[in-house]
Parts: C-alpha cells; sequence; structure tokens
C-alpha cells in the first residue's frame, strides 16, 4: 500500500490539507499509433492503459502524442517475479498492443520530467 503523508501542521487561508502519495511517473515510447483515434474503445491508447491497469493502479495519464505517452502509478509498483516495473509493463504493454515500446521510469524535474 501506498504511504500516504499529509501535512496538519501546513496552515493556509482556506484551511486544507495536502496529502500527497508516492507516485511512479512511467513514460512509454514508441507505441506506434497511440495518439491515433485514442478514444476509440479497441485503439493503441485503450489497450495500453488496459494492460498498465493490470498491473498496477493508475493516477493520471497524460494526453497521448507522437507514439508517446506519460502515466503516473500510484507507488510500490515493483514489477511481477523478479521483472523489474519498467520491464513488465514494456512486456505487458508490447503483449497487448503488438507494438514494441520503450518503457522508463522518470522523475519530475524543474519543470520537466528527467
Amino acid at each position: 500500500m501506498a504511504a500516504i503523508s499529509g501535512s496538519k501542521d501546513i496552515s493556509n487561508a482556506s484551511n486544507f490539507e495536502v496529502l500527497t502519495k508516492d507516485l511512479e511517473i512511467y513514460t512509454i515510447a514508441g507505441a506506434t499509433g497511440i495518439h491515433t483515434n485514442p478514444s476509440d474503445a479497441d485503439s493503441i491508447f485503450h489497450k495500453t492503459l488496459r494492460a498498465i491497469s493490470s498491473e498496477a493502479n493508475v493516477v493520471m495519464v497524460g494526453t497521448p502524442a507522437a507514439n508517446d505517452l506519460t502515466v503516473v502509478l500510484e507507488g510500490g509498483y515493483a514489477g511481477v517475479k523478479g521483472t523489474g516495473a519498467a520491464a513488465q509493463l514494456k512486456a505487458v504493454i508490447d503483449a497487448a498492443t503488438g507494438t514494441t515500446t520503450t518503457v522508463a521510469a522518470v522523475t519530475f524535474s524543474g519543470d520537466g520530467l528527467a
């Protein structure tokens, strides 16, 4: 289960509490056609999301563009049976879509991803 840390000691004018989860960000490159008709039920985009959600909890999904996609997963996903997280995601995405992707774990850095 992902750790949730609160900000109970932070005060602000609206009196709201900020919560953060351990999040993991992955880029998926080379998913040919992922940006083509992403709203279609049997699109590469939908197949990709179904494959990812079979492995981990999806928190946020970027807009697919030029065969690429960025997804944010709930923290703690470690892959399956000794296969690392990015390698396992690649395996299920490639099997579900028939594409050959590159999946990499990335982090926020400044105003972009690194």
